[in-house]
């Protein structure tokens, strides 16, 4: 019975103090309780070091936890106390530097230091450091002692194999050297820990030259992949590492700051003066690159006034060759004035003072007054202003001297050098027709179905719509191809184009250019002067000479816009009359449903038209063969235009039209025959007009005026031409070539119409491929 008091006494004595202790009242447990299952306190005095990781202090054997993990591992404490609890563990009660209680630890997570002492036990830790902090005592061991200081080792790399975490919070880390020797210990705060062997980043700025070829730059410390570089050359550094192994790296970059790798300092040279002494020079340069720039400084840092130094030549009196490997060139104007500097590879090294060629591009109009040059300085003449005449050439190439003059070079259609010609004295355009040029003139249009440009080579209209007129020319353009380019004005001012000389007739004069023309003319309205000189010399009038036939030889389109034929009474010069006063006049004149020949004086019918029958089957030249037919088995289109011109008084046969159309057309040469190109081919040839009939009705009108008609008939196997001559009642006489066999005599003109060949090679000059000839 008191043996049970006595525990029950025991238990809540101890059970109160826990709880006391526990109660955050105090901030240290009582150093003497009674005895329960941890146990009486024991003093201690120690200093030890967690060394678990997973160590847990408590607040109370109650097991209320206090702290844990990085609150205790590694740090040092002072044992003031133990207890022995029943459970068979042995419990410290630990206080730290500040006096500050952290609970109840069992023993066995910690280590005791040596001896006891406050720095702990030691650690064991694995990584590098690297000294950082000069002066910094290097100690042997943990009563002060230090044989030297981190200045002879400072910013050297070590290897970290343990530490000792200080009772006063202080970190010692133990160092050793690459060979394995011992170098002492050192406070945290001294050093940068890091991972790997090369240690930490360092910075350094400068430049370096390679003396030793023989070293490497590694692309990373585990030293496998590597670059090689000649000995001498310049490099920059931007860092640098203490390796562990002893040795220091520099972090190297090439000249365009691009990175090249780590290589051991001892190769390396450092330079202080990067640009290098200044080296005499004597070389003339041009800046051929648009983005060049001129400086000011030899440094290249402030850029240099003035504008653009593209295409500019300068002498490079001197240079200095930067330890980075850029050139850099003092450049002086042809005065001996300092400009500036420039890196050589921003400028082109010149022959001589004329500078380095640079591409050039665009056309230049040159006149009488321009000649060219063979030399720079433009004292002997390649050609006389003559020879370059008046025309436009291509511009490849341009010098801009030292003394400040741009030279260009020129270039003729056949790619033939003309040579070089002052720039300041010409103009460069881009377009290969040149640079306008006045002139002062007048143009016929000659060619129908050319061009008249409203802008170069774009948007223009054609020359049909305005055939043989007559415009003002107000300037020209000589092209680089050779052609010549008007640029025309109508009669109110407005500009019409561009039109190729080529394709007109120039004149001095407003009534245009002398044009051909062959006919005859009527003057049929009075009123009308006769000009012997256009509007200066009256030589008679329309009144007059009415009803009189003249020949008009020749014709002038004025640029008012009017007419005028020049007349001929025989081989005698009349004047020239506005065509408004005639009539075309034909001697072959339709009367009474026939043609009549019509004398040009009496102006009385002096004979018929009467068609001339041929056949081609006539043995005088049936047999005459082209390509690989004969007349007589393709030539009826041949027979029936020979009929129709003889009919008109000139005496023509199968074979002469034959021989022309094969000559000159497509008689049986793509095929055998003949296309309708064919015979009005022939029909122009001997001075026949034609017209192509768009309808029956049409060709009924015209054969009933007597003129005569070829048509084209589809006989479903072959085709067949014949000649029409006369129409009455709705028939017509149709003249077949072919003697006669085939289709002939009396025939219904909507029969005949409704056989004419729709082929495309029969009615490429109209629809019908039916066609009426006229006399001129």
């Amino acid at each position: 019975m008191g043996n049970r008091i006595h525990a029950i006494v025991l238990a809540l004595t101890a059970a109160s103090a826990i709880g006391f202790a526990g109660s955050g009242v105090v901030t240290a447990p009582p150093t003497s309780v009674l005895a329960s299952a941890q146990g009486p306190f024991i003093a201690d005095g120690r200093y030890v070091t967690v060394t678990a990781k997973n160590a847990v202090s408590w607040s109370s054997f109650g097991w209320t936890k206090r702290e844990n993990g990085d609150a205790l591992y590694g740090h040092t404490f002072l044992a003031k106390g133990q207890y022995h609890h029943q459970n068979g563990s042995v419990y410290l009660s630990l206080y730290d530097a500040a006096g500050r209680w952290h609970g109840y630890l069992n023993q066995a997570s910690v280590r005791v230091g040596a001896n006891g002492g406050q720095q702990g036990a030691w650690l064991s830790a694995q990584g590098y450091a690297t000294l950082m902090s000069s002066g910094q005592p290097i100690y042997q061991d943990f009563n002060g002692q230090a044989e030297a200081t981190s200045d002879t080792v400072l910013h050297q790399t070590f290897r970290v194999t343990g530490e000792y975490h200080w009772f006063d919070g202080t970190r010692y880390e133990s160092l050793y050297r690459a060979n394995g020797g011992w170098l002492g210990y050192v406070p945290e705060s001294s050093v940068k820990l890091t991972s790997q062997p090369q240690g930490v980043f360092q910075p350094k700025t400068g430049w370096v030259r390679v003396t030793h070829a023989g070293y490497q730059i590694w692309k990373s410390f585990g030293f496998s992949n590597y670059l090689r570089v000649k000995n001498g050359a310049a490099l920059r550094v931007k860092g640098q590492y203490y390796h562990s192994n002893g040795s220091v790296y520099d972090s190297l970059y090439d000249a365009g700051g691009h990175w090249l790798g780590y290589m051991n300092a001892n190769a390396l040279e450092e330079v202080s003066d990067p640009l290098g002494p200044k080296i005499s020079d004597d070389r003339y340069v041009t800046f051929t690159a648009k983005t060049a720039k001129l400086w000011q400084d030899p440094q290249l840092t402030q850029q240099a006034t003035g504008g653009s130094a593209y295409g500019k030549t300068y002498h490079a009196t001197g240079k200095y060759e930067a330890i980075d490997g850029t050139e850099v060139l003092i450049l002086e104007n042809h005065q001996g004035q300092l400009v500036g500097y420039a890196k050589a590879s921003d400028v082109t090294v010149a022959a001589g003072p004329q500078g380095s060629w640079r591409r050039a591009s665009g056309y230049v109009t040159v006149d009488q007054d321009t000649p060219t040059y063979s030399d720079f300085s433009l004292s002997n003449q390649k050609k006389t202003a003559a020879e370059m005449g008046t025309a436009t050439y291509q511009v490849t190439g341009q010098y801009t001297t030292f003394a400040g003059q741009t030279l260009v070079s020129l270039y003729d259609a056949k790619n033939q050098w003309q040579g070089y010609v002052d720039a300041a004295k010409v103009k460069i355009v881009a377009k290969q027709t040149g640079s306008w040029l006045p002139k002062d003139a007048y143009l016929t249009t000659t060619k129908k179905n050319q061009p008249i440009w409203h802008s170069f080579f774009g948007a223009s209209q054609s020359t049909s719509a305005v055939y043989q007129q007559t415009f003002e020319v107000r300037g020209q353009y000589k092209a680089f191809n050779g052609a010549t380019y008007y640029s025309l004005y109508q009669a109110d001012g407005s500009w019409l184009g561009y039109l190729n000389a080529a394709n007109g007739a120039v004149s001095d004069s407003p009534q245009g250019a002398w044009m051909s023309h062959s006919g005859k003319v009527q003057l049929t309205h009075s009123g009308y002067p006769v000009w012997h000189g256009f509007f200066t010399s009256q030589a008679g009038s329309s009144t007059t000479m009415k009803n009189q036939v003249f020949s008009a030889t020749g014709m002038y389109r004025h640029v008012n816009g009017s007419l005028y034929y020049s007349l001929y009474d025989g081989k005698k010069w009349v004047g020239y009359i506005n065509a408004k006063a005639t009539t075309p006049w034909s001697n072959w004149q339709p009367l009474g449903g026939s043609l009549r020949y019509v004398d040009d004086h009496t102006l009385q019918p002096t004979k018929t038209f009467s068609l001339k029958y041929y056949s081609q089957l006539d043995k005088r030249w049936a047999n005459v063969k082209y390509e690989r037919w004969t007349l007589g088995k393709t030539g009826c289109g041949q027979a029936t235009m020979a009929m129709i011109i003889s009919g008109f008084g000139q005496n023509v046969t199968p074979k002469m039209t034959a021989d022309y159309a094969h000559a000159h057309g497509t008689f049986d040469r793509d095929g055998a025959g003949s296309l309708q190109s064919d015979l009005t081919r022939d029909a122009d040839h001997w001075n026949l007009s034609w017209k192509v009939m768009g309808s029956q009705a049409e060709l009924a009108s015209y054969l009933a005026k007597g003129y005569p008609a070829s048509v084209c008939l589809d006989f479903g196997t072959y085709r067949h031409i014949v000649a029409l001559t006369g129409y009455a009642n709705g028939y017509t006489t149709v003249h077949d070539p072919w003697s006669g066999l085939i289709y002939s005599g009396r025939k219904s003109l909507t029969d005949i119409w409704k056989r004419l060949s729709w082929l495309q090679g029969n009615h490429d000059e109209g629809a019908s491929a039916a066609t009426v000839y006229i006399a001129k």
